[in-house]
């Protein structure tokens, strides 16, 4: 299900994970452009903290008393290689955020670079803000409740995958179009995405996903 609300679209979320870890299930996430993390409200937050610290507590910064947890960044991007991917699964398919994602640089007054956690706690359900946005192209057909993404980061993944078949192969993964709107091409680094409607035979093409 996709509907707009106010200034944003709800989508239904089958599960998010990191890594592995599942963290929620079943819920409603919103698309936020005014926000700048992905936010979560506190029991979510609260998940994907005791499931990072329990499964990845060599992680870099995933400890102590001064971590990413409240406000450490790293001044050094090797820190944030190690850190799992961010995939939030919908039906059928699931896309996946790596650290270079979901962490986001930060330019001092001194010109030097540091890389802070872009997931927030706060506030009622799930917000997929500045993150999500950057590493998705996103296109909003408000007219017939529809959305399109494709892939705006050469770190980000679209896999055509449900949660069961999870890590198809590389060329499963080229191109999709959700709600498809005709017409409209996405350009994205060297790859072009192509959004467009059923064929006319009334199949969805192999690089299509239909969402309601």
């Amino acid at each position: 299900m996709l509907m707009p609300s106010n200034s944003t679209w709800e989508v239904s979320v089958t599960s998010m994970k990191i890594g592995s870890q599942t963290v929620i299930t079943n819920q409603i996430a919103q698309i936020e452009s005014s926000s700048a993390t992905i936010q979560m409200e506190d029991s979510v937050y609260q998940t994907l903290q005791e499931s990072m610290l329990k499964n990845y507590p060599n992680l870099p910064g995933i400890n102590g008393t001064v971590s990413i947890w409240n406000g450490l960044c790293f001044s050094n991007v090797s820190s944030v290689v190690s850190y799992p991917p961010l995939s939030i699964y919908f039906d059928g398919f699931y896309l996946s955020l790596s650290p270079f994602d979901y962490f986001f640089p930060v330019v001092d007054k001194a010109n030097v670079t540091s890389y802070c956690f872009g997931i927030s706690r706060g506030g009622e359900g799930i917000y997929l803000g500045d993150p999500f946005l950057r590493a998705f192209s996103t296109t909003f057909d408000e007219e017939n409740h529809r959305i399109g993404f494709a892939l705006a980061s050469l770190t980000s993944e679209i896999y055509v995958a449900t949660e069961e078949e999870d890590g198809l192969s590389r060329g499963q993964k080229a191109a999709i179009a959700i709600g498809v709107i005709a017409g409209v091409a996405l350009v994205v680094g060297i790859a072009i995405f192509v959004l467009k409607p059923r064929n006319s035979g009334g199949q969805a093409n192999d690089n299509e996903k239909m969402l309601y």
